[in-house]
């Protein structure tokens, strides 16, 4: 009998081989040795004990709680206190804010008063309340609503609010600046039905502005105005993101008996004399004390460490820069010179036998270009051609060149260009006059190998570096400064009321209409290149590089010519391209050498200014938000220079029209080209002296293809000033 093995009772199941590489195409990739990339370990999360995290929502609590009562006790009655102020403005023609103060006088049965400012003393809810008219003028409007604790809306309730009205243009501008806590107001409305469907309009459409708004009041009956006034008083106002961290004081008293000074109460933050003071309309200004009003006691002065109107970062010495006249262009950090590039040598007829030497004494008068045959010529080409560098791939022997005459060049160069005046495909593409020499035209660009890889130096000097340049801040990290300034608390404390005294201000200050003083923080003295993004207002027009406009950032406004470029902060190499429009529905970079801004995210507005006989009226065309300080992202700009192929061999192409003679295409040389349909290709000699040139490219060309050259430049972005009043 046979024996037989008796199997285990043991059962191994089929393994599961699914966990860690499910997909097929992973396991044939390890079934082929690949190496799987190590995935990051993950961020692990600290966790909190439960007491910790109850200690944790204990402390926001209380902090909470704490910054509600200081700012409670910022409002009051008390000569210590601050009024809370209040912008009253009007929405369409027919608005009477007058009318509003006097119905609220009435009410708590006090005299009228015609004044622009107006303080009401609510003895009810023991507050002040501060009246100021803003009037119709947009820039007035901004000026009044960046000080203000409580906005109000006057408009006439039969009219509805237009979709392009100037009222529409101002409640934009200011949801874009930032608003405060604000209400509205309807006037002239009866207890009829019409009446009643006005009030839903006027709701709904500043609900789709202003989401978290109450709805609107009508002050005709006297229970309304009490509603009014307690939602006013009883409540504590928002404020603007960018103006909780900046000192600023609304005056409200100004002499200038020992110099000039501002009496008012603290706002915002603390109050440094160090830092420099911010006047809307006229510029900034040196500290040189604050006192008390009080006991005259001097609570702050200027030290050693203060802010001065001169330049902080002191300017370089320059040396003059003389740019050297050379043979080739640059490309990235090095200029490239076409050594074998040479003339051709002419054939003489000598007797036979004669040597080298002996026939460089032989003058041949008679020789000349015609006596050459064709033969000779394309093997002094193909001996020139095996000197150059191999990497170019091996060709056949071509036509020979054939020059046309001068008619015949310049009727065909007028066609083209008339061909692409009709139909261009690339906004970068130039003309240029064939009288002038390229090399001239475009000397200050340069070539790049990559454009997102190449470096370029941002303190690097040339030709096209204004003076002023070198004397900008430099930041070695922007955030980590601004992060630091931002925390700062120096000075005298918020609420307390002081007397400014101010150096060198101008006697034409008492022409403003609503003096405000703003305090600036470190570092905003200096001139730094400052970027913001831009995105234009619905049926605005495209805006132009170097287009004068009025930019509002925070609680300063400048004439400026900015620059625009590529939505992106910064890449690798800081390089980003240059932008000749803002087109509608586009963000772009607008980007502004002016004072420093020290601000995180704060709201840009962009106006035109439209000049007038007495005074000038602004124009919402844009908006935006601040992005930082970096003279490191460099505004580059591209332009192509346009050839079209004339004679195509596989692929060594002759192309023409990008030259109009020799000695550019040598100097050109070393720019790699590229064309519409996608090849890549290198300049290979010069034929002729029409600009004709042989060139070689990765995989053969089609005839309608176009050839391109691209040349750089960095281009600086231009000074800005304050906007005067």
């Amino acid at each position: 009998m046979a024996h037989s093995h008796r199997p285990t009772t043991k059962q191994k199941h089929k393994a599961f081989k699914g966990t860690g590489h499910a997909s097929s195409r992973t396991q044939k990739d390890i079934a082929k040795g690949k190496i799987q990339p190590e995935k990051a370990p993950g961020l692990v999360q600290k966790t909190h004990s439960k007491a910790d995290r109850k200690n944790l929502a204990k402390q926001i609590q209380q902090n909470k709680k704490t910054a509600l009562k200081q700012q409670s006790a910022f409002f009051g009655d008390g000569r210590s206190r601050a009024p809370r102020i209040v912008a009253l403005i009007p929405l369409n023609a027919d608005a009477d804010t007058l009318a509003l103060v006097h119905a609220l006088e009435a009410h708590l049965e006090l005299p009228p008063s015609t004044h622009p400012t107006t303080e009401v003393h609510v003895k009810n809810f023991k507050q002040r309340l501060q009246f100021v008219h803003a009037g119709g003028e947009l820039q007035d409007v901004l000026n009044i609503v960046a000080v203000a604790d409580y906005c109000i809306f006057v408009a006439a309730g039969y009219e509805a609010l237009g979709e392009n009205s100037q009222a529409q243009r101002t409640l934009r501008a200011l949801q874009s600046q930032g608003i405060p806590s604000h209400f509205t107001v309807l006037q002239q409305l009866d207890n009829d039905k019409a009446a009643q469907e006005s009030r839903k309009v006027w709701e709904a459409d500043m609900q789709t502005l202003f989401p978290t708004e109450y709805g609107p009041f009508s002050l005709d009956a006297s229970a309304e105005v009490s509603k009014f006034l307690g939602a006013i008083c009883n409540s504590l106002p928002d404020s603007p993101t960018w103006r909780l961290a900046r000192s600023y004081i609304v005056p409200s008293a100004v002499t200038y008996t020992n110099g000039f000074c501002v009496e008012g109460i603290v706002r915002g933050n603390n109050l440094d004399a160090d830092r420099l003071i911010h006047i809307p309309g006229l510029g900034d200004f040196e500290v040189d004390r604050i006192t008390d009003v009080d006991a005259e006691q001097v609570l702050g002065v200027r030290s050693d460490k203060a802010d001065s109107m001169t330049q902080e970062f002191e300017m370089e010495e320059e040396t003059p820069f003389a740019e050297e006249p050379r043979k080739g262009v640059r490309l990235d950090n090095h200029y490239y010179v076409d050594s074998e590039e040479e003339e051709i040598p002419v054939v003489k007829r000598v007797p036979k036998g004669t040597s080298k030497y002996q026939a460089s004494w032989i003058v041949d008068e008679a020789a000349n270009a015609e006596d050459v045959s064709d033969e000779e010529v394309e093997e002094l080409e193909d001996d020139r051609m095996s000197d150059v560098a191999s990497t170019y791939a091996p060709t056949q022997a071509e036509e020979p060149h054939e020059e046309l005459s001068v008619e015949e060049e310049a009727r065909q160069l007028a066609s083209y260009r008339a061909q692409v005046k009709d139909d261009k495909e690339f906004p970068d593409e130039v003309d240029f006059d064939p009288s002038i020499n390229a090399r001239d035209r475009f000397r200050k660009y340069r070539g790049l190998k990559d454009f997102h890889q190449s470096e370029w130096d941002p303190d690097e000097i040339d030709g096209n570096t204004p003076a002023w340049y070198s004397g900008i801040a430099k930041f070695g990290s922007y955030k980590s400064t601004r992060n630091r300034i931002l925390k700062s608390h120096a000075g005298v404390p918020m609420g307390t009321r002081v007397k400014v005294y101010l150096k060198e201000v101008p006697a034409h200050v008492q022409d403003l209409k609503h003096l405000v003083l703003w305090a600036n923080r470190e570092h905003e003295q200096s001139r730094a290149i400052n970027n913001f993004t831009i995105q234009l207002e619905p049926g605005a027009e495209p805006l132009k590089s170097k287009e004068e406009i009025v930019i509002q950032c925070a609680h300063r406004r400048f004439v400026a010519q900015p620059i625009y470029s590529q939505a992106i902060a910064k890449t690798r190499n800081g390089l980003v391209r240059f932008e000749r429009f803002v087109q509608p529905g586009r963000l772009s970079y607008a980007t502004v050498a002016g004072p420093a801004i020290m601000e995180k995210g704060a709201p840009v507005l962009y106006f035109k200014r439209t000049l007038g006989a007495n005074n000038s009226t602004l124009e919402l065309v844009g908006t935006g938000s601040f992005v930082g300080v970096d003279h490191g992202r460099l505004t580059i700009k591209r332009i192509l220079l346009s050839g079209v192929p004339y004679k195509i061999h596989k692929r060594l192409v002759t192309v023409r029209y990008m030259f109009h003679n020799r000695e550019d295409i040598r100097f050109f040389k070393a720019i790699q080209l590229f064309s519409k349909y996608g090849r890549v290709g290198f300049i290979k000699e010069a034929l002729g002296t029409h600009g004709y040139m042989k060139t070689t490219w990765d995989k053969q060309i089609q005839g309608l293809d176009t050839v391109l050259m691209p040349l750089y430049k960095r281009i600086y972005p231009r000074e800005a000033h304050y906007l005067a009043a």
